[in-house]
């Protein structure tokens, strides 16, 4: 059965926003894969597993581009093998940053019973449109619920499950790719897509498989990743409210400023900043509470990323500041205490889940204590 754009609900806003904050959050994981290459390119997974055979690895020759990453899942082969049976663009999403790999549709959530019929020679549409040699993997060999390999003339994709103690499974993913310069452009897209965008995708693709298949075994409906990711679009949207406040303190710091002197107004301007951000980050976080120190360090490090990156975009191409002049306000050396400002903005997520449960442990001392 085709499933396209045309079949495939359209996302709402409130999917489109947490797709974003999804993408946001994964920026720093973008930016920083050529770092920490040697690391990224061998995720999760053991020495053995590196060297180890997989399916389709003699098919592309000088391979530029070489990976294997796993991860061990808390479900059985049987529960993993449907999430990569109906994997594709516009099929059923890759489980990964929809906003940028399935045209913002969300990735499917449960097993798609017309997308687990695989043949070989089927195309994995990588991009919408009609599928290609060039643009789409097709399925080159599998066995079913033990590997599966996808290919195209530049490419392999492999997958391998093998079967652990107690009902789980080792999930291994190998990628190798050659950058075909006699077609400089689609060379150039593939450096560009593989050494900057891979690693952060891949590993939320196996986080996002693991959660449904952990969830497939044990009956839920809803995987874990869904309600988690709920959280992102009223954050995202909570940060226009940091925005919406870093205009009028902006305005009320050239009102004090000739007063003051150009450096006590701005180290006022930051004080009084944190001074509104830390208490909406509080209101915030009580109607949307965050599960986690880690998920409202997540969520910090999203409010952080928004905020330096308005304050160089907007600096330089509304304001018409130098790139000088911005890189001078975080030298804490000259007394500047914008770091300690964004510091602030991004501890304020789990400042405000931490003023919460200590809110939550008072009133229930304070019950038990009257009763």
């Amino acid at each position: 059965m085709k499933t396209d754009a045309a079949s495939t609900p359209r996302p709402t806003l409130r999917q489109v926003g947490r797709e974003l904050g999804a993408v946001v959050a994964d920026v720093p994981r973008f930016v920083g894969a050529p770092l920490f290459r040697s690391r990224h390119l061998r995720w999760g997974a053991t020495p053995a597993e590196v060297t180890d055979a997989m399916p389709g690895d003699g098919w592309v020759s000088e391979a530029q581009y070489r990976t294997t990453r796993a991860i061990t899942i808390d479900a059985p082969p049987e529960a993993v093998w449907p999430w990569l049976v109906q994997v594709g663009c516009l099929r059923a999403g890759f489980y990964s940053d929809d906003l940028l790999d399935n045209l913002a549709h969300p990735s499917a959530t449960s097993v798609i019973p017309e997308l687990q019929h695989l043949r070989i020679g089927q195309s994995v549409p990588m991009s919408p449109g009609g599928p290609s040699d060039r643009t789409a993997f097709k399925v080159a060999s599998f066995d079913e619920h033990e590997s599966l390999l996808w290919a195209k003339p530049d490419s392999t994709w492999s997958w391998r499950l093998t079967e652990l103690s107690g009902g789980r499974t080792r999930l291994v993913t190998r990628v190798r790719a050659r950058y075909d310069w006699h077609h400089p452009f689609d060379a150039a897209l593939g450096v560009l897509l593989m050494e900057l965008g891979d690693f952060a995708m891949m590993r939320r693709m196996l986080r996002g498989i693991k959660e449904r298949a952990e969830s497939l075994a044990s009956g839920v409906s809803e995987h874990t990743d869904v309600v988690t990711a709920s959280v992102w679009g009223p954050w995202a949207r909570a940060w226009l409210g940091v925005l919406a406040w870093a205009f009028v303190n902006g305005g009320l710091h050239r009102a004090y400023e000739p007063a003051l002197g150009v450096l006590p107004a701005e180290q006022l301007s930051n004080a009084t900043l944190l001074a509104v951000v830390m208490p909406w980050a509080v209101m915030v976080e009580r109607r949307h509470p965050l599960t986690s120190h880690e998920e409202a360090l997540k969520v910090g490090a999203l409010w952080g990323t928004l905020t330096v990156a308005f304050e160089f975009v907007g600096g330089r191409y509304l304001n018409g500041d130098s790139w000088r002049t911005l890189l001078d306000a975080y030298d804490l050396g000259a007394g500047h205490l914008w770091p300690l400002a964004v510091c602030g903005i991004v501890l304020a997520p789990v400042v405000a889940r931490m003023w919460r449960l200590a809110r939550t442990s008072h009133q229930r001392a304070q019950e038990r204590s009257t009763s």
